[in-house]
């Protein structure tokens, strides 16, 4: 996960976008405070999965925000260009007239469109980002004590059980 923040104007005061982003999600959440307050989220955010860091842990995390390569502006222009196109998708699949799997395939584009931006300069900094949050996690996690991975495996084998419990609910399989 890459985090960054952004200057945004809310009601014409000056605040802050933070952000968390993975090549097909991504987390915004405007603050009137940045810096700081960024980081203390980002460690919060380590802390759930794997406990208390220590001083030499939180250093690392905070280096490694530091030296993030992000693009906001990149970032902004990719998510207007899959709003645009969830958008135009809808729009033609609520105008009617197309056979189940006419829609089924706009669907299936659409999704795929998604997933891996059609924009070579988005894909290109998505694959750069990528790189950079696995060699950066994979940084932080060589730093963890054994309670620490126990820690992060028992939190990760708790999203796997929730996720199987909604799979039935999901596919209509009861």
């Amino acid at each position: 996960v890459h985090a960054d923040e952004t200057g945004i104007r809310v009601i014409g005061k000056l605040h802050w976008l933070h952000c968390a982003v993975t090549d097909t999600l991504t987390w915004l959440a405007p603050h009137a405070k940045r810096g700081t307050v960024a980081f203390e989220a980002l460690i919060d955010r380590s802390e759930m999965f794997y406990g208390q860091l220590d001083t030499a842990q939180r250093a690392l995390v905070r280096s490694n925000v530091k030296a993030s390569g992000f693009n906001a502006g990149l970032m902004q222009t990719e998510m207007l260009r899959r709003h645009q196109d969830v958008w135009q998708t809808a729009q033609t699949l609520t105008r009617g007239g197309l056979s189940a799997q006419r829609a089924e395939d706009e669907t299936r584009q659409l999704l795929a469109r998604l997933v891996r931006s059609p924009d070579a300069a988005s894909r290109q900094n998505n694959d750069r980002l990528n790189q950079d949050n696995c060699e950066n996690l994979s940084a932080l996690h060589n730093r963890t004590t054994l309670a620490q991975r126990q820690k992060m495996a028992s939190t990760l084998k708790g999203y796997e059980l929730d996720a199987q419990a909604l799979m039935p609910a999901l596919s209509g399989n009861r």
